[in-house]
């Protein structure tokens, strides 16, 4: 344990000491309604609570009451104050993370675009909080009544929640759950929170009400300052919107006629409305396979321009407009030798126009039964090569 203070905190007196982050991790502050950052500073005890210099609050805010007559605070960021007749813990120190490069302010301190990652102190991947020299100087005028923390005072925080909360796809922050009731501050706070990820569309996750306060503890807020309206169980679910399936049978329609020709080609079954994250539809047709008088067709769904999923759209159409069917009669051209000869055979499959398909025809004197293989030139005429 690294001591800050050991001094009675005596009116007309300030508390200062210098501390330092020993490894990633920036301390942070509330300026002017925003949070800046420092990687050291002086801090000091003003107002019942400990700033910057500046003036700026620590965030989460460590209150020091005026019946404290000292302070300690431990590597992993604890702060603890003592009175006459006890111990406690006031709060905890919290460190961010932040990606980019900062814009420098005033007195050391820097100011980030990007969200910041928080966590604790002395923490696998945080550095550790190192203090260094303590100082005391005479205040000239009368300070805020130390006995009240202006920005947090205990059981300021109220946490509300419906039992069922829609979120967009990626990380679920605690804001995006809570409803709080409490000072701006709670929400700077908590603002960069993960508690969980979207579950996937169509499924819905539960988040316990242990689980939300314990998280919201992790922002340094004590028990003590959190006055708890949940419910026992949130129930988080994705944003979410229906692709009719009229919509689907209509792409697969439009890609087995690209494909095959203006058919009057119609769904197999019925089809389901199709379950998808909210952002602008686009569905692309990645396959058309034809099997007899069936035809199935893959759509990818994208979404906002990238691929959420497929499914794939089973149609059907009849074999005497889309080629030849089992069993019925066609005309049969015979092409041998540069000679074209017209006769009548019998198709023995279901085929689309272009598609091989073996028929049978009666050649030859007396007549003779054989089987050849023809290809579908157009609905009702197959052409064989002999």
């Amino acid at each position: 344990m690294t001591t800050l203070a050991a001094l009675t905190l005596a009116t007309g007196v300030w508390l200062s000491v210098d501390v330092s982050i020993d490894g990633p991790g920036y301390l942070r502050f509330a300026l002017e309604g925003r949070i800046v950052y420092a990687k050291s500073a002086t801090l000091q005890v003003q107002g019942g609570r400990l700033t910057h210099p500046t003036g700026a609050p620590l965030v989460p805010t460590v209150p020091a009451p005026a019946a404290l007559e000292s302070l300690s605070i431990t590597e992993d960021g604890w702060v603890e104050g003592r009175s006459q007749s006890s111990e406690s813990r006031l709060g905890r120190i919290v460190l961010a993370q932040v990606a980019g490069s900062p814009t420098l302010l005033e007195a050391g301190l820097m100011a980030f675009s990007q969200r910041p990652r928080v966590g604790f102190p002395a923490s696998e991947g945080w550095g550790k909080v190192v203090s260094g020299k303590v100082g005391v100087s005479l205040r000239t005028e009368p300070a805020v009544d130390p006995t009240i923390s202006p920005l947090l005072p205990p059981g300021s925080l109220i946490l509300r929640a419906p039992e069922r909360v829609e979120v967009d796809p990626g990380p679920v922050r605690l804001l995006d759950l809570l409803q709080l009731e409490g000072r701006t501050e709670w929400h700077r706070l908590l603002e960069s929170i993960e508690i969980a990820q979207a579950p996937p569309v169509g499924v819905s996750q539960k988040i316990s009400k242990a689980r939300v306060v314990a998280r919201v503890q992790t922002a340094g807020i004590a028990p003590s300052q959190i006055v708890d309206e949940l419910p026992p169980l949130i129930e988080v679910v994705t944003r979410s919107q229906a692709v009719p399936a009229a919509q689907l049978v209509t792409a697969a329609r439009e890609a087995a006629k690209r494909e095959l020709g203006d058919l009057p080609f119609s769904s197999e079954a019925d089809e389901r409305d199709f379950i998808a994250p909210v952002g602008v539809v686009e569905l692309r047709a990645e396959s058309v396979r034809t099997a007899n008088s069936s035809v199935s067709v893959v759509l990818a769904v994208y979404i906002g321009g990238s691929k959420f999923n497929s499914r794939t759209i089973r149609l059907s159409v009849d074999s005497a407009e889309a080629g030849v069917k089992a069993g019925s009669t066609v005309k049969v051209l015979v092409r041998s030798g540069g000679v074209v000869a017209e006769l009548s055979g019998r198709a023995k499959s279901n085929a689309f126009v272009g598609q091989a398909v073996e028929v049978s025809l009666s050649l030859g004197q007396p007549p003779t039964q054989t089987t050849h293989l023809g290809v579908v030139k157009a609905p009702g005429i197959v052409e064989v090569k002999l």
